[in-house]
């Protein structure tokens, strides 16, 4: 008797081995060959962060992860530049991989120079890294907040209408709804103290999205009472700090009143019907020559624009007496001195550079 084995085919297997024989699809003529964009090696030394890049970067285990990899493969994905208007090499996509090669210190890396003007390069940074599972708050809601900005300016140049919002495009494109959106562009008002517990969740976001509603100089106030005695509200003292500063009212014993009641016995004081007149503000005025120290090489008008985009801050603490807290807020052109201590909140004049 012949014992006959058979291969038993399934009907994938039978379809595989049909289109192996068959032959290639003729390309089409009219189809236009696609380059493969050139991969240029550029110093890391020449390389400058996104402008205001609203992701962080961090060196934990997963960063840790990418310099095992890159020390053993090297850079397998090239990142991407584009030149800003300073003829710089502004980084696109790629940050983390060029943090990593500083880390391995790797002196070249892989890139692509794109033809990006600076709306297209942020629409490009953003979407390059929106994919990531884990995004803080924070770099949501300015990332949000760039790309927004991005599109209304690529709308404000087209000749034609829109028949979408800027805010309905991008809630589309990234799976949120307009009001979401909204609420965490909000929060980039935070002071980067407030910012920071959002994102390490020692903040819920309906506390922060409150005190973004606050003023920096009332935020600076609120944080330093928080810190000082390691004490966060909830959201319905969220709330009433909010309406106190709102009505002027927030010294620090109506602080306290609110956060510790047990320990004041204190209520909080209403405030008044007619706002007290704020105190009279003083002229300050600084020489270039006295600030030279502190800006080296600096004129005044550079002086100005470091103060601004730094927000410019000095704390003194006394403690025994009094905190005071210094800060620079631009407003219409003038820099404003305002001093923080525990016992009320005083505008103290403001501030010009010669």
């Amino acid at each position: 008797m012949t014992n006959n084995n058979y291969n038993v085919q399934t009907d994938e297997q039978i379809a595989r081995d049909i289109l192996s024989i068959l032959p290639d699809a003729p390309e089409d003529p009219n189809k236009e060959p696609t380059e493969s964009p050139k991969v240029f090696m550029l110093p890391i030394r020449q390389l400058k962060s996104f402008q205001n890049h609203p992701f962080k970067i961090v060196d934990n285990d997963e960063m840790k992860d990418l310099m095992h990899s890159i020390r053993d493969y090297g850079v397998m994905t090239p990142i991407t530049v584009y030149v800003n208007k300073n003829a710089e090499y502004e980084i696109v996509s790629g940050h983390r991989r060029v943090f990593a090669c500083k880390m391995l210190k790797m002196t070249e890396i892989p890139a692509i120079i794109m033809d990006y003007d600076r709306d297209q390069a942020v629409l490009a940074m953003v979407d390059s890294n929106l994919h990531r599972e884990k995004l803080l708050p924070s770099e949501k809601g300015f990332a949000y907040k760039m790309k927004l900005e991005a599109l209304k300016n690529q709308h404000r140049e087209m000749e034609f209408e829109m028949q979408m919002r800027s805010d309905e495009i991008l809630a589309k494109e990234v799976g949120e709804s307009r009001a979401t959106i909204q609420r965490l562009i909000r929060i980039t008002k935070l002071i980067s103290p407030f910012r920071d517990l959002l994102d390490y969740e020692c903040m819920t976001f309906g506390v922060a999205y409150v005190f973004a509603g606050c003023d920096p100089v009332g935020q600076d106030m609120l944080y330093c009472f928080f810190h000082e005695n390691n004490i966060y509200p909830n959201l319905e003292q969220a709330k009433a700090l909010q309406k106190l500063w709102d009505s002027n009212t927030l010294p620090i014993e109506n602080i306290r009143a609110i956060m510790i009641p047990e320990e004041t016995g204190e209520t909080v004081k209403e405030p008044k019907a007619e706002k007290e007149k704020a105190p009279k503000k003083e002229s300050v005025k600084f020489g270039v020559d006295e600030l030279s120290d502190y800006f080296p090489g600096m004129n005044a008008a550079d002086m100005k624009a470091e103060m601004f985009s730094i927000r410019f801050k000095y704390l003194f603490a006394d403690h025994y007496h009094w905190i005071l807290l210094f800060d620079f807020i631009w407003d219409k052109g003038v820099y404003h001195v305002s001093s923080v201590c525990r016992d009320s909140f005083v505008c103290v004049g403001k501030l010009s550079v010669q």
